[in-house]
């Protein structure tokens, strides 16, 4: 997980210093003057028009992604079809990300999403681009959070690692979770605590040609085609 800086940017208003004060406090991140930052660091850039990353001297804002193509699909999404999720249930999301696929859930069943999200500014930056949408964003190992939800506690466990997506999408947006996200892979310690919580069913999304499904042992996979992403899925019996 590689650390990210806060600091001022050059349009910085009257109450930004405190802004990036607070920030730096609640979300563990070490303030610079900008002309301090080094050509590879990865910074998080406070001023008057919100928050962006800079890293290299490309700045991103957070951004919904590709939420338009999950709203096309609705519940032909391998997220619905696969787990035979239904409105009204609730969804835990262990990648949350920028919250794409958590919006997404939460939209389409009408119910709170917990998101959980290790990176704290990847954190951050959903807790703010999520104003407004029903989705419960937590900072921390997705893995410790499951251990410490009740058995049968969600209809659906769903997680989509970032170390699987390198080739599935050029969208500028994935370049701001890139550049500070946790490469950590889901194991079968992961898979074990989301069967326990899970109601229905946990869902996994692996890269185009990836073998991720296999080495955890997914019962159900689902691959269209050699180009795109591959999901597999773990039925609760009895759901």
């Amino acid at each position: 997980m590689r650390a990210v800086k806060i600091t001022l940017g050059k349009n910085a208003g009257p109450t930004d210093p405190a802004r990036l004060e607070s920030l730096a406090a609640t979300w563990g991140l070490s303030a610079v003057d900008r002309a301090d930052l080094a050509p590879d660091d990865v910074a998080l850039v406070v001023g008057r028009d919100g928050l962006r990353l800079v890293h290299g001297g490309v700045y991103r804002r957070w951004h919904p992604g590709m939420l338009h193509t999950l709203r096309e699909a609705d519940c032909a999404h391998p997220w619905i079809r696969l787990s035979g999720l239904q409105r009204g249930e609730s969804v835990f999301d262990g990648t949350l990300g920028l919250g794409t696929d958590a919006t997404f859930l939460a939209e389409w069943t009408g119910r709170r999403v917990i998101g959980c999200e290790v990176v704290p500014v990847l954190a951050l930056l959903a807790s703010e681009g999520l104003a407004g949408v029903d989705v419960e964003v937590r900072c921390g190992d997705s893995l410790d959070v499951l251990r410490a939800m009740p058995d049968r506690s969600v209809d659906l466990v769903i997680a989509d690692p970032m170390f699987q997506q390198v080739d599935d999408d050029a969208s500028a947006s994935l370049d701001l979770v890139r550049w500070v996200a946790d490469p950590k892979p889901i194991d079968r310690a992961w898979v074990d605590q989301a069967l326990r919580v899970a109601r229905r069913a946990v869902v996994l999304k692996d890269r185009a040609r990836g073998g991720l499904l296999e080495r955890l042992g997914a019962p159900v996979i689902h691959d269209k085609t050699r180009r795109a992403a591959r999901y597999g899925a773990w039925p609760i019996r009895g759901s």
